[in-house]
Formats: structure tokens, C-alpha cells, sequence
């Protein structure tokens, strides 16, 4: 895969059609924003440009000045580039000592960045997925109500997670480049694990499901929906400073990702502990790249281990999720094992350029 391509991996779980914000343009194509500034003479003008030369730089002279280096290896150079190259150094940088591991054997999974744990999930068993069966017939009774948000989200959950905030392009270039840069890592480590643990769709289980929409064509655990509405919605608070007076607007973006996620199984294609998982993933994944961004200040990012045996009868509501963070269902990583990750200097100048758009 070429990096120059990295914008469109698995179109970060179609949050790519971040632009559609206010319809301000397909801006999710992110690996072809390139293209701006790169092909911008349209192909009919390059004659007349040829003609244009000719006629004003004259007979052949030396040249007239030596320009200097960029400093080399400068976060600052980021901003002098296209958004495609931007991205592409920013992914190398984030995904730095970021690995997904498998134990066959054992049936886990586990996210290490620089050998420090992250994150670490056991397979649900066939029986745990079957014990949520029932709730997901249950959560059919919804559709009608929620059809116009499932619909709108298998493409668009950014808008829904920035309701409270009005995200505008305009505005806040730089905090949407931001979550782009975040959403890319997230999606690679999402994608692997999805791969690795290879869990079946809820339909596979019971032909009453009926699923609204198409299942999409990967496994099921852990949710992406959960693992990327969550990841944003953790970022989008920390950089636009969503604590304090102002927490009301992270407790809200917090609330419109759990309803994404539970949206996902109102729809037929999602178990609840795929939810619980995917949530957990997105707010470890995405604290911890804030933690390498030097955004957390003396707070460390969180380290999960989640058991789903314990997770058959849980929903995702945010007791559910709380309890996997404090050691109900699930238990800490000691905060000192992540302390020390390198940090990772292009995101940090984003996040510093991002942040500077909500003083």
C-alpha cells in the first residue's frame, strides 16, 4: 500500500465524509487532496503558459539566488505541505511502535505501542455472542425510530459527534485534519483486530435478525462504529477544551457516541460486547495518542483488559463502559507502563495548530 494512498484506508470507517459538514465538500478523500496545488493547471493552459514564459523571463541568466534548507526534521514543515503528504508523514509517525498481537491458543488479542500494554481482549465464546441474541430482536423494535440516524451513520458519524460543537471547515481546518491523523491508526489497529478475532455478524446466529442494512464485510469484534465514535469524541473534548465550565459539551459528544454504537445493533449488524470492546478500544487508542501528542498534561492514557465472559448481559450504557475502565469488567494497566512511550512530534504540532482554533 503506498502511503501516499494511507487517506483512504478502509475510508476510515466513512468518517472520510468529514466534509459533509454543512456540505462543504468531499474533504474525507483525504489521499487525493494532493492533488490541490500539485495538478491545478488545467491541461488547456499549459500551452498558453508555454507562450506566457517565453514572452517575460527573457535571454537564459544564472540563477539568481541559492535558497537555504527547511530546518530538517522540523514538525513546523508539516504545515508548508499538501494535506496528503501531511497525513502520510503524521500515519508513520502515530503508528511508531504500535503493534497487534494474536495468541491463537489463548484466543487474545493485545495492543502494545513501544512493548507498553494497551490493550488486551479475549474472543467472546459462540455462547457468550448467543446470550445477546434475544437483546438484539429486542432492539429491532427501534428501527423505525432510529432509521434515519442508522442510515445517515453507516456513512457520516462525525456530524453527529460535533452537534454540540458546530464544526465548521472554515473554522476548524486543523482540528478536522487532526482527526484524520487520528482516525488512520485507529482504523489500521480496528481493521487488525477485526481480522485476527474474526467474529461472525449477529445474523449468522439467528435468521429473525433481519438485519435494515447491509452487514458489512468484516468481523464484527470489536465494533468500528463504537471504536471510532469513541476516539472522537475523546479527542474532539480534549481539543476544543470540552472540561470544566464547558464539560457539558464532552458529556454530550460521550452520549452521541454510545448512540452510534447502540445504533449499530438496533440496525441488526452489531452484539452488544462488540460495542463495549469497540469503545474501550477507541478511548485507549485515542489517549494514547493524545499522550504521545503531550496533550494529556500529567494524566497517562488507559490501559484495558477486557474479559467478555463478563460482558454477556451488559449493554453498552456508560456504567457499562465506566466499569471497564475502573476494574469492574476489566482491569487497569498501571499507568507507569504507558508513561514512557515515545512521543510523536508531527501529531503534537497538528494537535498544538488544532487546539489554537478554539481559544
Amino acid at each position: 500500500m503506498s502511503l501516499n494512498n494511507i487517506g483512504n484506508i478502509g475510508n476510515i470507517g466513512n468518517i472520510g465524509n468529514i466534509g459533509n459538514i454543512g456540505n462543504i465538500g468531499n474533504i474525507g478523500n483525504i489521499g487525493n487532496i494532493g492533488n490541490i496545488g500539485l495538478e491545478a493547471v488545467p491541461g488547456a493552459a499549459s500551452g498558453a503558459m508555454m507562450l506566457a514564459r517565453d514572452g517575460v523571463v527573457g535571454a537564459r541568466q544564472p540563477a539568481a539566488h541559492t535558497p537555504t534548507h527547511l530546518p530538517m526534521n522540523s514538525p513546523e514543515n508539516l504545515f508548508r505541505w499538501d494535506p496528503g503528504s501531511r497525513q502520510s508523514a503524521v500515519f508513520v509517525d502515530t503508528m511508531s511502535g504500535l503493534d497487534v498481537a494474536f495468541d491463537v491458543a489463548a484466543e487474545t488479542a493485545s495492543v502494545t505501542v513501544g512493548g507498553a500494554k494497551l490493550f488486551h481482549t479475549d474472543r467472546p465464546s459462540e455462547a457468550g455472542f448467543t446470550a445477546q441474541v434475544d437483546d438484539i430482536k429486542a432492539a429491532a423494535d427501534l428501527r423505525g425510530d432510529r432509521a434515519p440516524e442508522i442510515l445517515a451513520q453507516t456513512t457520516d458519524i462525525l456530524s453527529f459527534l460535533a452537534m454540540p460543537l458546530s464544526l465548521n471547515l472554515a473554522r476548524h481546518k486543523w482540528t478536522i485534519e487532526l482527526l484524520q491523523a487520528v482516525m488512520l491508526p485507529v482504523v489500521a489497529v480496528e481493521k487488525a483486530l477485526k481480522n485476527g478475532l474474526a467474529c461472525r455478524r449477529p445474523q449468522e446466529y439467528d435468521a429473525q435478525i433481519q438485519p435494515m442494512i447491509t452487514a458489512p464485510a468484516h468481523s464484527a469484534f470489536p465494533s468500528g462504529h463504537a471504536t471510532e465514535a469513541f476516539a472522537i469524541a475523546e479527542v474532539l473534548s480534549l481539543v476544543s477544551g470540552a472540561s470544566g465550565d464547558r464539560a457539558a459539551y464532552g458529556e454530550q459528544m460521550t452520549l452521541q457516541a454510545a448512540r452510534i454504537a447502540h445504533n449499530r445493533v438496533v440496525a441488526g449488524v452489531h452484539f452488544h460486547v462488540d460495542n463495549i470492546c469497540g469503545a474501550a478500544l477507541g478511548r485507549s487508542l485515542a489517549r494514547m495518542l493524545l499522550h504521545r501528542a503531550g496533550a494529556l498534561g500529567g494524566h497517562h492514557c488507559i490501559g484495558v483488559k477486557a474479559q467478555t465472559a463478563a460482558l454477556a448481559g451488559a449493554k453498552l450504557s456508560l456504567d457499562d463502559l465506566d466499569a471497564a475502565f475502573s476494574g469492574g469488567t476489566a482491569d487497569h494497566y498501571d499507568a507507569s507502563e504507558v508513561a514512557s512511550v515515545a512521543p510523536a512530534p508531527l501529531l503534537a504540532a497538528l494537535f498544538a495548530a488544532a487546539q489554537d482554533e478554539w481559544t
